[in-house]
């Protein structure tokens, strides 16, 4: 059965259009594989991508107990953040306005589920004997049957 791990990085600080170039080469490809490209280009945006890739295989690995060999990188979109505007003081007492571009980088997963091993079911009884044996060690159950009768009987102190 094929499942998709979505991981995304939200507000991150680079413009949409230097990271968007990045993702190109690396549409199908195992994520170790996308990871190692990454690691040999230059760019900030590379290692953004770097990092949204490896929490999207540790989830997968991790909270989907997927195999690592199954796994390849689905789509990558690189999506527009909000824009904050700052001014930017010219001459003549003009003013231009600097737009600090964010982006919001999401990274599919697709994978395949490992098969689940399917668990004999236990009766009550079993459970009960299992129980019963785990709480009385066995040097104590030992103890007890070598004095047998000879227990003593311990009262309580009156107050």
């Amino acid at each position: 059965m094929e499942v998709k791990i979505k991981s995304t990085m939200k507000f991150a600080h680079i413009a949409p259009r230097k990271v968007r170039p990045l993702t190109r080469d690396l549409k199908f490809l195992h994520p170790d594989a996308a990871i190692a490209k990454l690691s040999f280009m230059p760019q900030k945006g590379a290692a953004l991508l770097a990092k949204v890739i490896k929490t999207a295989k540790s989830d997968a690995l991790n909270n989907h107990n997927l195999s690592a060999a199954e796994l390849k990188v689905a789509s990558l979109a690189i999506n527009e953040g909000p824009r904050p505007k700052r001014y930017w003081l010219r001459a003549r007492g003009k003013a231009d306005i600097k737009r600090k571009r964010q982006s919001h980088i999401e990274v599919v997963l697709l994978g395949e589920k490992k098969d689940e091993v399917k668990k004999q079911k236990v009766t009550k009884a079993e459970v009960a004997q299992k129980v019963k044996v785990a709480k009385v060690p066995e040097r104590a159950r030992a103890a007890k049957e070598a004095k047998g009768s000879q227990a003593r009987k311990i009262t309580p102190p009156k107050a």
